[in-house]
């Protein structure tokens, strides 16, 4: 009779990690007139995704390393003095925990970034727009899943700016502006008959 370690375990990527590291026990095995034949156990790969495995002969402990994400499938053999062989299968399944998708481009901006535990999100407005709210997030573990927190991008609002004032004198901006200009107006103050601007002073304003 031989008896497998216990399967169905799954493994979760530590943060900013693709591979996990899993350890099991050697499976034991007992024959009806020989008695513990576990020394004669072998350990075969049914299917499991390129990875590093040591066996501890003291612990009779096989570390699997660099287990890559998805199920990994072993079968254990053993072997009686007329040849009766016999065997048993167990398997784990390595999850790496991810953010939902980042969006590309939200309105009037964009984010990219890490979306695996640990990793995080980076989002920036176009110009002309200035964002409200987080810029950066991290995906980080809530339950059993993973989300960025905060969860939503920041919102990009149009950059204005209030309509220069002058005392004795008067402004023109291209493209007129009442009580705000929007980005990137180019506004110049004129000043009245009599009255000069101050010596290094630039009449030149620009909304950024």
């Amino acid at each position: 009779m031989l008896s497998c370690p216990l399967s169905g375990f799954v493994i979760e990527a530590q943060p900013l990690q693709l591979t996990a590291e899993h350890q099991f026990d050697l499976a034991t095995a007992h024959d009806a007139k020989e008695g513990d034949v576990s020394d004669k156990v072998l350990l075969g790969e049914l299917y499991s995704p390129k990875q590093y495995l040591t066996y501890d002969k003291e612990g009779k402990k096989f570390t699997v390393h660099h287990a890559k994400e998805g199920k990994h499938y072993y079968r254990f053999f053993a072997h009686d003095s007329k040849g009766n062989v016999g065997f048993c299968d167990f398997d784990f399944t390595v999850k790496v925990l991810r953010c939902p998708v980042i969006p590309p481009v939200f309105d009037q901006g964009w984010c990219e970034g890490n979306r695996i535990l640990g990793g995080e999100r980076h989002c920036e407005c176009q110009s002309g727009y200035r964002a409200q709210g987080d810029s950066d997030a991290k995906c980080s573990k809530i339950g059993e899943e993973a989300f960025f927190e905060p969860v939503d991008p920041p919102v990009c609002k149009a950059v204005t700016c209030p309509l220069p004032q002058v005392q004795y004198g008067r402004v023109r901006c291209d493209p007129e502006c009442s009580t705000t200009c929007s980005w990137y107006t180019r506004c110049e103050y004129v000043c009245n008959k009599g009255y000069s601007m101050r010596l290094g002073a630039s009449p030149l304003r620009v909304c950024r």
